[in-house]
């Protein structure tokens, strides 16, 4: 079974490839300006900005992403143009409208908002501000979820890239030569949040009409509510930790997580999102095959080996980074980088194992097994957020993380057993942690350019046992091979 014949487009690759680029593109805005964030804002500004951001990306999950979800599945279930354009149509709109309600609400109680996230009416600006992101984000989301289902990731990019470029001018110009602090960055991600989702708003609906299925409107609200449901327990799980530190511990605490959470996040910005951009699709596609089974067995091999070799290069790369990047005061974050970025691999494997729940239609599952997360990681944080602050929170998302990835296995395996190779996911982890652990206890240094290079050889070797554990595994050695073959190929092409 190879995916990379000469024959076969690889489309599952060169897409992800590409889309690689471009969510690395949206993604680069927060990590490039990290120097002047943590120069020209201070510990707590930061810790602000982190906690709006991630409350607004969390809200975006209830009132409009989800919807995503049900968009690939009952587009390819129609077999006119006619009708998935309905589709589409009638998932954005659903979604413009619920994010226009929401954002309108949060807006006009943005005082009660500002009181309940911080106890501070002077934010009250910035926190309506930061509500307009609710309904502009949804926009542009399910634009680019169309342009990804039209199978154009060169337009994708070229947006990404777009976006960056605004962006990053806005960020500069108001945060540094206005001086404009926090307000500054909420402008920033306003104007350009903005400026793109009326263009992919009038993209979308130029190319699909506006029109509204209510039989399709029902369905994929109906496969959506429990992930809805189940997304208020998600909220939890991901903020709650910044409450907790506000209580117990202080807002410099949540900057600490903040940075360290941004370092973990380039798992998902670098892996898994180009990933999942095309996966989202492809997995409904390699569902109706003959040999679904073994491809889903070879690609969760894939994915997962690529999720821990990149989250070990984050692990050996984010101290001296965050001493390059940042402003000494902040060099205490690197401690909680590893816990989250374990996390970060078992949350994003436990999104691939749900597609047992999404085939099946039994969505409810995942709301369930958000719950009880939740249940999971409250008495953690009351135990280690009071001790260890915001590493105590750190490791209480990893706990979670842990289980809740185990309990999705085990349960989707019920609905629809893809035969996932976990062991082989253990084997590679144990080897990833013990590499790191033994040179942070014997061979770490206070010679910067010294520890770079041992971090740097140790990481490159580590790499290289992960990759050969992957090319002899029976279900992917193949695969490997003809990923090698396809790059070969390509170079060949390019260079002559």
């Amino acid at each position: 079974m190879n995916l990379f014949s000469e024959s076969k487009k690889p489309t599952l690759i060169t897409h992800s490839m590409i889309y690689a680029v471009g969510n690395i593109s949206r993604q680069l805005v927060g990590f490039i300006m990290l120097p002047i964030y943590t120069t020209y804002l201070s510990p707590s500004d930061y810790g602000v900005v982190g906690l709006l951001t991630f409350f607004v990306s969390l809200m975006q999950i209830i009132f409009g992403a989800q919807l995503v979800h049900a968009m690939p599945k009952y587009y390819f279930d129609q077999e006119s143009l006619k009708q998935r354009n309905a589709v589409v149509s009638t998932g954005f709109l659903i979604t413009f409208f619920a994010g226009l309600f929401v954002s309108t609400v949060l807006f006009f109680c943005r005082d009660t908002s500002t009181r309940i996230l911080f106890d501070d009416d002077s934010l009250s600006l910035i926190v309506g501000l930061f509500s307009i992101i609710l309904v502009t984000q949804a926009t542009e989301f399910n634009g680019m979820t169309y342009i990804r289902l039209q199978e154009r990731p060169w337009l994708f990019l070229t947006i990404s890239l777009s976006k960056l470029a605004v962006q990053m001018g806005l960020n500069i110009w108001l945060v540094i030569i206005e001086d404009m602090g926090v307000m500054g960055v909420a402008i920033s991600a306003v104007v350009s949040s903005v400026v793109f989702a009326c263009g992919l708003c009038i993209y979308t609906l130029v190319k699909v009409g506006i029109s509204i299925s209510n039989d399709i409107g029902l369905k994929m609200i109906r496969f959506c509510w429990p992930l809805w449901v189940g997304s208020l327990a998600a909220i939890y799980v991901g903020s709650a930790n910044s409450y907790f530190m506000n209580s117990f511990s202080t807002l410099d605490d949540i900057g600490y997580y903040q940075l360290a959470a941004k370092f973990s996040a380039i798992i998902g910005a670098l892996v898994w999102a180009p990933f999942a951009q095309t996966w989202q699709i492809e997995r409904f596609k390699i569902y109706k095959q003959a040999n679904a089974t073994m491809r889903f067995q070879a690609i969760f091999s894939y994915i997962g080996t690529l999720l821990v070799i990149s989250g070990l290069g984050i692990c050996f790369f984010a101290k001296p980074l965050i001493e390059v990047m940042a402003d000494p005061v902040f060099a205490v974050a690197a401690v909680a980088v590893p816990t989250l970025t374990l996390a970060s691999i078992f949350n994003h494997l436990k999104d691939f194992c749900d597609f047992s729940f999404h085939i099946s239609e039994k969505t409810s599952h995942i709301s369930r097994i958000n719950y009880l997360a939740a249940f999971i990681i409250t008495p953690f944080f009351f135990w280690l957020i009071p001790e260890w602050g915001f590493n105590g929170a750190a490791f209480s998302l990893l706990i979670t993380s842990v289980v809740i990835f185990l309990v999705t296995f085990s349960s989707g395996r019920r609905q629809y057993d893809m035969g996932l190779p976990i062991a082989a996911l253990f084997y590679k982890l144990l080897i990833a942690i013990v590499a790191f652990v033994i040179y942070e206890l014997i061979f770490s240094t206070s010679d910067f350019w010294l520890d770079v290079g041992q971090r740097a050889l140790m990481f490159s070797f580590t790499s290289a046992l992960l990759v050969g554990y992957l090319w002899k595994d029976p279900l992917t050695s193949d695969e490997v091979a003809g990923v090698f073959s396809w790059f070969r190929r390509c170079l060949l092409k390019t260079f002559g």
